[in-house]
């Protein structure tokens, strides 16, 4: 038969186990300002390479040039917070603002892409760096509030 200390022990080695898996979502160093503004630059000089590359070759360069800077970026990133999220490990708290995150990429993809095609680059480009720029924003206000909520249920707060 065991005992209650036996169970204690195991439900103290789950709670670590909890605790340790949302360490990677929960602990982080503060997010710079100009980190908004530059993906916001990125996302829209990326869509204009994206659009402009089917007219005219010329523009594959520079999206492979992007898409090196965000390799770069990503590594500086994981290097910066020690490890990189996994979705696949997402706490609960976070399920609300990631879809939020989604739908806004998919809306700023839309809206931009409509622009850029049907009334100017420029113009479509400048709404991609608005939007991308604010959402990141808000985004990272509803991450901090989900870390903030997971970080009070497995008692790191």
């Amino acid at each position: 038969m065991e005992s209650n200390s036996d169970l204690n022990a195991i439900e103290h080695q789950l709670a670590d186990a909890e605790r340790l898996g949302t360490v990677a979502w929960t602990e982080y160093p503060p997010t710079p300002l100009w980190f908004f503004p530059a993906v916001g630059a990125w996302f829209a000089f990326f869509m204009l390479c994206m659009l402009n590359m089917w007219d005219n070759a010329v523009w594959i360069a520079p999206m492979i040039g992007a898409v090196v800077l965000e390799g770069a970026f990503i590594g500086w990133m994981t290097k910066r917070r020690g490890v990189f999220p996994r979705l696949s490990t997402m706490p609960a708290e976070f399920a609300p603002a990631a879809r939020w995150y989604a739908v806004g990429v998919a809306v700023v993809v839309g809206v931009g892409f409509a622009l850029m095609y049907f009334v100017s680059m420029l113009l479509g480009a400048a709404v991609v760096f608005t939007l991308s720029t604010a959402g990141l924003y808000w985004y990272e206000q509803g991450y901090e509030r989900a870390a903030a909520a997971t970080r009070a249920r497995v008692g790191t707060a």
